[in-house]
């Protein structure tokens, strides 16, 4: 695995330094949600970049993997992020994202030391920044139902309650 992560990364390399350019993601659109995932890899200047989306989101436990297509290889992910990837496809998204996991080559540490000191311009650089909780459980329906009753409900004293 560490060959084609190193192949798929030397492929859109970055430059070290003074440089602020980065990779940003596309995924590739599909109708059947049972195919593979397609993304790739785009090296893009911080000073132009095209719009993007940003995504904030836990790593979720080491295991298990999925694995997706990253620049036609196979590349293994975390649940958490996989599950995202399959939604974002599903609602057919085609702006370019920036998904710190595969957007930095983790293995490199000069690579990972750099990007991690641009994350702040990364993300307010963003035309929207996503925060991605999950795949919808019936629990987390429920808590959002509950949520949003009880906001209405507030709303609503809020707004009646007399001046003064």
């Amino acid at each position: 695995m560490a060959n084609t992560t190193k192949i798929t990364y030397d492929e859109v390399p970055l430059s070290f330094g003074s440089s602020t350019n980065f990779r940003l993601l596309t995924i590739e659109p599909c109708s059947d949600p049972n195919d593979e995932v397609y993304c790739n890899l785009h090296v893009r200047a911080m000073e132009e970049p095209p719009q993007y989306i940003a995504l904030s989101y836990t790593w979720g436990e080491p295991s298990p993997t999925r694995m997706i297509m990253l620049n036609g290889r196979p590349f293994r992910v975390r649940q958490n992020l996989w599950d995202f990837l399959v939604q974002a496809r599903s609602h057919n998204l085609t702006t370019m994202l920036w998904v710190d996991a595969l957007c930095i080559d983790q293995s490199q540490f000069k690579e990972r030391n750099h990007q991690v000191s641009m994350m702040g311009r990364i993300y307010s650089g963003a035309n929207y920044v996503i925060v991605w909780l999950g795949r919808v459980t019936p629990t987390l329906e429920k808590s959002w139902q509950l949520m949003n009753t009880t906001y209405l409900y507030f709303i609503k004293m809020w707004i009646n309650k007399p001046a003064g």
